[in-house]
């Protein structure tokens, strides 16, 4: 029963996902933009982009995969974000 639904609910969900995404771009740019273009110039461990003394003390796994799938992604590195969102709810529906 299961197998049958699942294809389609998770379409369904990366289908709402990815049309969210593209009409309620991300408000926390300013720190995950920044964060992203240091690990694409190869700067790690990362600082704080705003106070470069500092470390940076925050949660990066979505930077750092934003920021290494985008030397793959024909386009700009925010609409590779609003894709990996997307795909990223569709596989925790899987997961769960």
């Amino acid at each position: 029963m299961i197998r049958r639904w699942l294809p389609h609910a998770v379409l369904a969900l990366v289908a709402f996902a990815l049309l969210w995404q593209l009409a309620h771009r991300d408000d926390d740019f300013f720190i995950h933009w920044p964060l992203i273009g240091l690990f694409r110039e190869d700067v790690f461990p990362p600082v704080n982009p705003f106070f470069p003394q500092l470390a940076y003390s925050g949660h990066y796994g979505r930077d750092l995969l934003g920021a290494g799938l985008s030397f793959f992604w024909p386009g700009d590195f925010q609409d590779l974000l609003v894709v990996q969102t997307a795909l990223a709810q569709g596989a925790l529906l899987i997961l769960i």
